[in-house]
């Protein structure tokens, strides 16, 4: 699926494209970002751009549809994802951040080793550390 990420400051409409390709690799959703119009997919607006006037009215005459999302980078991430998450098929939990590290995943439909891995040694490092067995 198409998604075009518009409007916004460059860093931020980069951040938030970012986001949304690490989610949806993630969960396992095919997406591809684009930076223009295209006649298919979702169309994202970024508020707080210097361009957001021009780019409704392009996207008016145009006959896109187009959501607008607010706040910071990861707010508006987080909108696009719970947005973008059903058109491809996949629970908009399908993924979630984690406060202190880095994303974490929900695991019921990730079959990567790895990660796997990963979440066994972390339990039993924090096991070690509290000396409970």
């Amino acid at each position: 699926m198409n998604v075009m990420v518009l409007g916004g400051v460059p860093d931020r409409r980069h951040a938030v494209a970012t986001a949304l390709v690490d989610r949806a690799r993630h969960a396992r959703a095919d997406i591809t970002i684009v930076d223009e119009l295209a006649l298919s997919g979702l169309c994202l607006l970024l508020a707080g751009g210097p361009e957001d006037t021009t780019l409704r009215e392009t996207l008016a005459r145009a006959g896109l549809a187009y959501s607008v999302l607010y706040g910071d980078a990861a707010q508006q991430a987080a909108a696009a994802w719970a947005l973008l998450a059903p058109l491809v098929g996949v629970p908009a939990s399908a993924t979630e951040p984690s406060p202190r590290a880095g994303p974490i995943w929900r695991c019921e439909k990730c079959s990567d080793p790895e990660c796997e891995h990963r979440l066994f040694r972390d339990l039993l490092a924090r096991r070690g550390a509290s000396g409970a067995y």
